[in-house]
């Protein structure tokens, strides 16, 4: 018999877990039954009245994973509501739970929601003191693989359970995958429509959208100018930009905006809003053409923060920095791009487009509809021309080309590639976005240098493309039907690293 697959839902209280887990139940695609950590806690009574409280908490946990055992092994899907603690006077949850269900198909969902959040939640209910969430979290394990994260705070509990299933139970990858190994390619492979309609398949030279992907062009703009002498690093907003900043201080940085400490209103807030889309429900998008067209997005708004007080991803910054290169060097930023960047890396196909005067081989985008069952294109989701937050079009061996030439120093001096591929902000607390450097992603690597790669995300849209100077391995991933690029990524990290 088929074993049932096993769903591990881990999170803090007011995380959002218990609402996913109801988002599931409610599909009728798929069946799950439930256990859940309340429900075992039940077994130990008052943590107050008993002294080896942990112990026996963590004996009726392995009750539970036991259960799953049981449904998993009968064919059923299974549930876990539940967070993974290390404690010392117990055997760590996590360690157990592989060794139980070392032979179930497992997979741990990471469901995150900022602290500061989630003790809002914990405030607002009262079987709930404020700072649980905080000290749950010191306990959680901290060196987990996940198969999928969600974010509470970006996401609906319906949004996130279609994740999950869509990434778990839909295996199939469309798009590109093109990875090499200096003048080697190891793996290439294009799958996927990139005209669903008229069934065109996508191929090595298909140009994709890449959503956020294009802030490493603006750092790369930046830090050019910066190198020439036209900024510096610590010149500010008021001082290159001549317009009315409203409540926006006028003392943020170019490096603040580089790596995203500085506090100005974002456009598009993630930790608020839960799909882009929402953004052209009162503001077309096919008016967003040029940089300044996002202005009045978030040129009223207050600050997010006061300015290098911490870490926050903002869109809003890399559009202020690509009207910088525009103010310093009197050309429309993609036309800076083009002739600094792309001409001399060769990326003939790299461009920002129009989606309504798109050049020949570009990929459409395509969102899957739910509640009739297919899909439709993104042209209402995005920003009709990409801006400094985002939006090119690209091929994979553009990027591969342009990687090469970053790293050679053809674009910047090699002290700049190497400070933009640094941890220059981030705290670390999440593994494979816990730290920026300029225009990249950095990920901790304790056994050998630091992994650098930058991503992008809208609707219909999925890219990822990772550099790993222990072996030179560069990946290049991209989907224009939003499949997971990252789940993929992860598994290059296995297989490659």
């Amino acid at each position: 018999m088929k074993k049932g697959r096993i769903i591990f839902l881990n999170g803090v209280t007011s995380s959002g877990k218990t609402s996913i887990v109801e988002a599931l139940q409610e599909r009728e695609d798929i069946f799950f039954y439930v256990v859940a950590n309340d429900l075992f806690e039940q077994m130990v009574g008052d943590k107050y009245l008993r002294e080896d409280y942990w112990r026996y908490l963590s004996e009726a946990i392995i009750m539970m994973y036991q259960t799953a055992k049981l449904y998993s092994d009968m064919g059923k899907n299974v549930l876990i509501d539940g967070i993974l603690v290390e404690r010392e006077e117990i055997r760590p949850h996590y360690e157990q739970l592989l060794e139980i269900l070392k032979d179930n198909p497992l997979d741990i969902v990471e469901v995150y929601c900022p602290i500061d959040i989630c003790r809002k939640r914990n405030r607002m209910r009262e079987d709930r003191y404020e700072t649980q969430s905080e000290e749950q979290f010191e306990l959680m394990a901290k060196k987990i693989k996940y198969s999928v994260k969600v974010d509470t705070s970006v996401h609906s509990s319906a949004e996130c359970a279609d994740i999950i299933v869509k990434e778990l139970f839909a295996s199939e990858f469309r798009g590109n995958v093109y990875i090499v190994q200096g003048n080697k390619v190891l793996y290439e492979k294009e799958t996927g429509f990139a005209d669903l309609a008229n069934e065109i398949p996508n191929t090595l030279d298909t140009k994709f959208a890449s959503a956020s992907a294009g802030k490493v062009f603006v750092a790369v703009g930046i830090l050019q100018l910066i190198e020439r002498g036209k900024i510096k690093f610590d010149d500010t907003l008021g001082r290159l930009l001549d317009m009315d900043l409203q409540n926006i201080d006028p003392n943020v940085t170019v490096e603040q905006l580089l790596n995203h400490t500085s506090g100005v209103p974002d456009y598009f807030d993630e930790s608020i809003m839960d799909e882009y889309e929402e953004l052209w429900a009162d503001y077309p998008n096919y008016k967003i053409r040029h940089n300044s067209d996002l202005l009045p997005l978030f040129i009223h708004k207050p600050m997010m923060y006061p300015k290098g007080e911490k870490f926050q991803y903002n869109n809003s910054g890399y559009v202020l920095l690509a009207m910088m290169i525009e103010k310093v060097t009197g050309m429309y930023f993609d036309q800076y791009l083009k002739e600094n960047v792309f001409d001399v890396c060769g990326m003939k196909s790299t461009g920002y487009y129009e989606l309504d005067k798109l050049p020949a081989k570009c990929a459409n985008n395509y969102i899957y509809c739910n509640d009739t069952k297919d899909y439709r294109t993104n042209i209402f989701s995005v920003d009709v021309k990409g801006t400094g937050a985002g939006g090119a079009f690209i091929t994979v061996k553009d990027i591969v080309s342009f990687w090469t030439h970053l790293l050679e120093g053809n674009l910047i001096s090699k002290s700049f590639v190497s400070d933009m591929l640094s941890k220059q902000s981030g705290d670390g607390a999440d593994a494979e976005e816990g730290y920026y450097g300029y225009g990249m992603w950095i990920i901790d690597n304790p056994n050998g240098k630091d992994f650098a790669y930058f991503q992008g995300c809208d609707p219909g849209v999925s890219f990822i493309s990772e550099y790993n100077p222990n072996n030179g391995v560069l990946s290049v991933l991209v989907s224009n039907y939003g499949d997971n690029v990252w789940r993929e990524m992860r598994k290059i990290r296995e297989t490659l690293y």
